[in-house]
């Protein structure tokens, strides 16, 4: 019986950009992928590194859970953080979370309430029976411009130079434009009189002038005739015959119409589009081109069929607007002269989760039925076929209605309700890196995002901020290195597969194995290396750990490791070759860490020849 020497072998591993890939075989997962990747950041040059804490925004919390958040950032540079909270008001940010002061607005009804801003404007709709509400920093009020419900009364007056049979309309005038008509006034017939206007009608707060429009002796067709540079005056003495022109000529308008009764929002084309109302599932209505506040009752669309498959978003994309409904997707297109058409993009596949739906460089990312999708313009593909997980898989359509997600930084995230548990929160969120691909999933107490805010604008850059899915507390996510609600650090994991040798039965002996850790800081490491031939033998079990407390120069004792070191642990186990182990990493101290690459160097000792 002869002994062989046989050289080291290595492994290394310096890319964990690839992520998460929970196929049961190691030839299947790749090599910059790990079987579990929990709490990590894949850093641009595929690093890995812990994902921050997260921490309590409002010491003082509103009435939960909130309904809408948003921070709106107007062309001008000012910002400001809203809160709908669960009695439908709407909440101002005073500052570092202080949502205490009184309420700016609020709605009527309950509703999940999804914005846009608008220029200066800030607009908020909730699905429910009730107008969209705007916001400018200052005024808060419905969307639109209401129209006088009543006339003016009119009788004849003293001698004039008025004769004929006429009638009269007020509009309501506004800093964002005119509302449409009022009813008619009754005829009158007059003359060589003068006509006396009187109980016109007043608008609410906003109304700043009130313009009168009369018809021409015995016409139908209505002019400008005269302007009340008020809200207060509610008389008006006409004067003016036909033989003098009226006012400037312009027609009445008569199509300024109110916004519907809405939930989903968007910009396009330069109009604003609005969707579903509480009984218009697949109605989609659109603005006149850059007035927002005028929404002609004959702009509208009903896209596909209404029948069990509702709209759950509007994502304006290049030169269109997508439609994405439960079962099917659309896209609306605007041709320009008020010509505005539908076709269908998909007929298999829709979106089933409002909040999931997220733009990202090249397209959009959204939750289906069956997976997580990307649509770049052209192709629909299921982005996580790869990852073989039975909490992503069985997303139930109940729980993956509630699915947020977002684009932070060079990630896309998305929150969701695990198929464990019955607590029905997002308590499981998925990273997935924009650039390598890779998925990373977080966890931990506080991660129950119900809506999700970025800022990213103004002064601010890329700040993570959630409404949790059941309390009235707002969080920051990513921020620190505790998870505020336990008070504990963070913990990441990462966890690989690893095959043995060549294959065979024959057995032999490993050893020397060396592990080298490169790191960027300062932190506590702990790493688990499991053998395991898939086999009775006791002997062929152990569990060798690594303990890096303190990186210090010079320092060598038990369980320290010194930054950039090459040290080495040997342990004789009995495996057989073609066999695998596990590593885990696993880091669970506050410090922050950055793990470069790790080597493992292990050497079969001999071969038995029979």
């Amino acid at each position: 019986m002869t002994m062989i020497d046989v050289p080291y072998q290595f492994i290394n591993q310096d890319d964990f950009s690839g992520g998460m890939n929970t196929y049961a075989r190691p030839e299947r997962v790749g090599s910059s992928q790990g079987h579990v990747a929990e709490n990590c950041w894949s850093e641009p040059f595929g690093s890995l590194s812990k994902r921050g804490g997260t921490q309590i925004y409002n010491t003082v919390a509103m009435s939960g859970p909130l309904q809408g958040l948003y921070r709106f950032y107007q062309e001008g540079g000012s910002a400001y953080f809203l809160a709908v909270d669960a009695d439908n008001d709407v909440l101002l940010d005073a500052g570092s979370g202080d949502f205490t002061g009184e309420a700016i607005g609020s709605f009527t009804n309950a509703g999940d309430v999804y914005f846009l801003t608008w220029r200066e404007w800030c607009i908020l709709a909730n699905g429910a029976a009730e107008y969209p509400r705007a916001y400018n920093g200052t005024i808060f009020r419905e969307l639109g411009m209401p129209a006088p419900e009543t006339t003016c009364t009119v009788g004849e007056g003293d001698g004039g130079e008025i004769t004929g049979k006429y009638k009269y309309k007020i509009t309501f005038v506004y800093t964002w434009g005119e509302s449409k008509p009022s009813p008619a006034s009754a005829p009158i017939s007059v003359t060589d009189k003068k006509i006396n206007l009187t109980v016109i009608p007043k608008g609410d707060t906003n109304c700043i002038e009130r313009n009168i429009y009369r018809t021409e002796k015995g016409e139908d067709q209505y002019f400008f005739l005269h302007t009340i540079n008020d809200n207060e005056t509610t008389t008006y003495t006409d004067i003016e015959g036909d033989d003098t022109a009226l006012g400037d000529g312009t027609d009445l308008i008569f199509n300024n119409d109110m916004p519907p009764h809405c939930q989903f929002l968007a910009e396009y084309a330069g109009r604003v589009y609005f969707a579903k109302g509480p009984s218009d599932e697949s109605s989609v209505w659109y603005s006149k081109v850059n007035q927002p506040n005028a929404v002609p009752a004959t702009n509208l669309l009903v896209v596909g069929s209404g029948k069990g498959d509702s709209i759950t978003g509007l994502v304006p994309f290049g030169d269109i607007l997508l439609v994405f409904k439960r079962n099917t997707i659309y896209q609306v297109k605007d041709y320009g002269g008020g010509t505005v058409e539908q076709e269908p993009v998909s007929s298999f596949v829709g979106c089933i989760a409002p909040r999931s739906i997220t733009r990202v460089p090249g397209g959009i990312i959204f939750l289906s039925h069956d997976g997580i999708y990307h649509f770049n313009g052209a192709v629909l593909k299921n982005i996580t076929e790869e990852i073989v997980d039975d909490e992503i898989k069985n997303i139930t359509k109940a729980k993956g209605t509630k699915a947020v997600g977002c684009v932070y930084k060079r990630y896309f995230l998305f929150a969701y309700d695990s198929s464990e548990g019955t607590d029905n929160y997002n308590d499981r969120v998925l990273a997935l890196d924009l650039d390598s691909g890779g998925w990373f999933k977080w966890f931990g107490t506080g991660w129950n995002p119900g809506i999700i805010s970025i800022w990213d604008g103004g002064t601010d850059s890329n700040e993570l901020y959630y409404a949790h899915a059941d309390t009235g507390f707002v969080y920051r996510g990513d921020y620190g290195n505790y998870d505020e609600d336990s008070a504990t650090g963070v913990k990441m994991r990462w966890e690989k597969r690893y095959l043995l040798g060549g294959g065979g039965i024959n057995e032999s002996k490993v050893r020397d194995i060396r592990f080298d850790v490169e790191t960027s800081s300062r932190g506590n490491l702990s790493t688990l290396w499991e053998i395991d031939n898939q086999a009775a033998d006791t002997e062929a079990n152990i569990t060798i750990s690594l303990n890096v407390l303190n990186w210090e120069d010079g320092i060598w004792d038990a369980g320290v490791w010194n930054s950039g070191t090459v040290e080495r642990m040997r342990r004789n186990v009995r495996l057989k070759t073609g066999r695998q182990f596990d590593l885990t990493i696993r880091h669970s101290e506050p410090a922050d860490i950055e793990i470069k690459r790790f080597d493992i160097r292990y050497q079969d000792r001999g071969r038995r020849n029979r």
